[in-house]
């Protein structure tokens, strides 16, 4: 009532100012000592008030700008971070209606997940920060980490022997790193157990909603939808269970037979970084054509392939005859791709050069195709594609940054 007030009074604006600077003050442990309990006490109501209460602009028939406020329900103080950030980076706001579509969809979300946890934190406050999804987001980072320390010790420890195979040095170290992956796969054990026991029942509910609404018609009971839901979207789609199986496989796999599935277990830093998203986002958001320009690049190396086969196979710079080289023309392809792509001037850098005779001319003239179409045509669009759409995320994020945080609305 204050706030409306001091919009249309400098009296109570004025009045209102002073409360603030002064509710400031209060809680400066410098300048407490000046302020009487009562003062105190006021200023830790008004910031309680102030902490609850919610303003909202809305337009109404006549197109006259309202301020409404209403309080904050205890049920919103227990939405998790991590739905926020989730939110915020996966919402629409393309437009006003794709806003108002979005908001539909996720307020059930919403409502579900406010339920649930406060009916949690009633229960037991310190069950609820174990079990909340920003205290698993945690689980997920150390579980990374301990995997990160694992392979430092391998990184360190680990040799070739004799044999050429891959070994500890000594026994001790053997059975350090071998205690410390087991100890990695039962953390991830407990804690795939515990997410399926508190978090999954809400995910799954959440995701039953979700089905309703993308499909309004369908019946989410049948079992191709049971799968989908509880299986595909609740389980599967989701970084906590994913990881922890991942990261249970590649380490028991990593002590006991391969270092190298060892090292798999770094990758997962995908599901945890937003940024790592965001960087394979960049590749995976056009992949079609990526792939499409790959195929194509492939079809063009295959057809030059068959006439380097055919008429320039004694032009190749080999180290002595191998007729294994270009035995078949697949044996051929591979070398093609391997040479073609990674050497800088193509093709034509695994080959002799050509003296002035009947070849001279239609040599050179494959070699300077090959490098056109393949290393500075098809590769320049495979790295245009991949910075093109890198660009486009960051100017949506910056987009989505600015209409969130910057928007007086």
């Amino acid at each position: 009532m204050w706030k409306v007030l001091s919009k249309h009074s400098k009296k109570h604006d004025a009045v209102l100012s002073e409360i603030f600077k002064e509710s400031k003050e209060l809680f400066d442990s410098d300048k407490m000592s000046k302020y009487s309990e009562s003062q105190i006490e006021k200023a830790s109501i008004f910031k309680f008030i102030k902490k609850i209460m919610l303003e909202l602009e809305v337009v109404d028939q006549d197109k006259k700008r309202l301020m409404i406020y209403f309080p904050k329900l205890p049920e919103c103080f227990q939405l998790s971070n991590e739905d926020k950030k989730n939110y915020m980076e996966d919402c629409d706001i393309s437009d006003s209606n794709t806003k108002m579509l979005d908001i539909q969809r996720n307020f059930k979300m919403f409502c579900i997940q406010m339920e649930m946890n406060t009916a949690a934190f009633r229960r037991s406050q310190l069950m609820y920060r174990l079990i909340s999804k920003d205290s698993f987001a945690v689980y997920l980072r150390f579980i990374w980490t301990f995997g990160l320390i694992i392979n430092l010790f391998a990184a360190f420890w680990v040799d070739r022997d004799e044999d050429g195979t891959l070994a500890t040095r000594t026994s001790a170290q053997d059975l350090a790193i071998k205690i410390m992956g087991l100890v990695l796969s039962g953390c991830s054990v407990f804690l795939l157990i515990f997410w399926m026991f508190y978090s999954y029942p809400q995910q799954r509910r959440i995701d039953y909603e979700d089905f309703k609404f993308d499909n309004p018609g369908a019946n989410p009971d049948t079992l191709s939808s049971w799968i989908k839901i509880n299986i595909f979207k609740s389980f599967l789609s989701k970084p906590l269970p994913v990881n922890m199986i991942l990261h249970i496989l590649f380490t028991l796999f990593g002590i006991f037979r391969s270092y190298f599935s060892l090292a798999m277990n770094l990758l997962l830093v995908v599901n945890i970084s937003r940024t790592c998203r965001f960087v394979m986002n960049a590749i995976t958001l056009h992949a079609d054509q990526l792939v499409l320009t790959l195929v194509m690049a492939f079809f063009v190396v295959h057809c030059y392939t068959t006439l380097m086969a055919e008429y320039f196979y004694d032009a190749l710079d080999l180290p002595s005859p191998d007729p294994l080289v270009c035995e078949t023309l697949s044996t051929c392809f591979v070398y093609m791709v391997n040479q073609g792509l990674r050497n800088g001037g193509g093709i034509g850098d695994s080959m002799k050069p050509e003296p002035l005779g009947d070849r001279f001319f239609a040599k050179n003239i494959y070699e300077l195709t090959f490098f056109i179409i393949i290393n500075v045509i098809s590769l320049n669009i495979i790295f245009g594609v991949i910075i093109d759409t890198f660009s486009q995320l960051r100017d949506e994020q910056q987009e989505r940054s600015k209409y969130m945080f910057s928007q007086p609305n």
